[in-house]
């Protein structure tokens, strides 16, 4: 009996320790779950139940959150910047009067928009030319036309200068349009034409032109022509001064005298000693002689 019952307690061991292996066979799956899982920080030691719970949570999405992650860095990227091309880097202006008109296109090669702006860098006291448009904001892959042109009244000289274009992009540089500006013509703005009214016969009206107002032109001269409307022997305008002599330095005197009954009109053009003045150079008075 006594044999039969150690017999019977040495089964039980024996199926006890069978059972222990089996479980730690299903622990050790379970850890491999968790290193299947990407996990591979479950620490949980001989328990065979305890490591299948901790294969179970092996299968926890551990690596999709990671692929996750890597997709949000992808949405992250940013676009390529803006880039400023220029059709053209100099310009030539040479000659007297009647220069043309010249242009540059900006354009935007890049990825984002800019916004950009002209200025004109010279020596001297006057601006050779002007930009139109000095500035706009480029969509990628769009351009604007710029005319350059001479400025009005037209400069005369041989000046130094440049179109700096700069751009509200943090790493775009400055860029240059290199100027050649040689013109010998002057130009001016024409004052308002001089109307003189109604006038009687064998009286007489006056009105004063400025010459500061052709400030730029060296030695100026103001000359009239077409006196007469038909054939009255006498001028029925006359212009007095020279700059800066008498009577008064830095202006003219324009004298209406009818000589007739009816309207007349006499040209005033702006000249220079020694120099060329562009057009428009000329303005009119107009005066009607009425009878006494």
């Amino acid at each position: 009996m006594l044999a039969r019952r150690a017999w019977r307690r040495g089964a039980s061991a024996a199926g006890a320790g069978g059972a222990g292996a089996s479980a730690g066979q299903a622990g050790s799956a379970g850890v491999a779950g968790v290193a299947g899982g990407a996990s591979g920080s479950v620490g949980v030691g001989g328990n065979a139940e305890e490591g299948g719970n901790a294969g179970a949570s092996g299968s926890v999405d551990v690596g999709g959150n990671a692929e996750e992650a890597g997709n949000a860095g992808t949405s992250g990227s940013v676009g390529t910047p803006g880039h400023l091309v220029l059709s053209a880097y100099g310009l030539n202006f040479a000659g007297e009067c009647d220069l043309p008109v010249q242009h540059v296109i900006i354009s935007n090669d890049g990825g984002s928009p800019f916004t950009w702006l002209a200025n004109v860098h010279f020596v001297g006291t006057l601006q050779p030319v002007q930009v139109a448009p000095n500035t706009s904001t480029l969509l990628p892959g769009t351009s604007v036309t710029v005319e350059v042109s001479p400025s009005v009244p037209q400069v005369a000289g041989n000046i130094v200068s440049d179109i700096a274009i700069t751009t509200d992009l943090a790493d775009q540089p400055m860029a240059l349009v290199a100027l050649s500006y040689s013109v010998s013509g002057f130009g001016i703005t024409p004052p308002p034409d001089i109307d003189f009214g109604e006038v009687p016969t064998s009286s007489m009206a006056s009105g004063i032109i400025e010459a500061v107002q052709f400030y730029n032109v060296p030695g100026v001269v103001l000359t009239a022509s077409g006196f007469l409307p038909g054939t009255t022997p006498l001028p029925q305008f006359s212009l007095h001064g020279a700059v800066p002599n008498d009577p008064s330095p830095g202006l003219w005197t324009l004298y209406f005298m009818p000589q007739v009954v009816g309207p007349a009109s006499v040209t005033l053009t702006v000249g220079s000693m020694g120099h060329v003045v562009c057009p428009p150079n000329t303005f009119t008075a107009n005066g009607v002689g009425v009878a006494p």
